[in-house]
C-alpha cells in the first residue's frame, strides 16, 4: 500500500479500497498482535487465543483472515469476500 495523495470531494474506488484494507489491519494489529506476530514467524498460536480453533493466516498484504467454513462461506460470498484455499 502507497502513500494517497488527498482527494478533494467523493473518493475513488481504489483509495476507498486502499482506506479500507489500512483500517481493517490496523485493527487487527491493535487486537491480535500476538497472533499476528505468530504467524508471522511460523509459530503456534498461544492455546488462550480466540483465534487458536478458526485456523488463522495471513494474506500477502499482511491482512489476517480465517479458513472459511462451509457455515460461513455463503454469508461471506454475499458480501463479496475473496476466495480463500485452506492452508491445511
Amino acid at each position: 500500500m502507497g502513500v494517497c495523495k488527498p482527494t478533494v470531494g467523493e473518493l475513488p474506488a481504489e483509495e476507498m479500497s486502499t482506506a479500507l484494507t489500512f483500517c481493517i489491519k490496523r485493527a487487527q494489529e491493535l487486537v491480535f498482535a500476538v497472533e499476528i506476530y505468530a504467524l508471522k514467524m511460523n509459530l503456534e498460536l498461544p492455546l488462550k487465543s480466540n483465534l487458536h480453533t478458526f485456523r488463522p493466516f495471513l494474506y500477502e498484504i499482511g491482512q489476517l483472515s480465517v479458513e472459511r467454513t462451509r457455515s460461513t462461506r455463503d454469508a461471506a460470498d454475499s458480501m463479496g469476500a475473496p476466495h480463500t484455499e485452506s492452508l491445511h
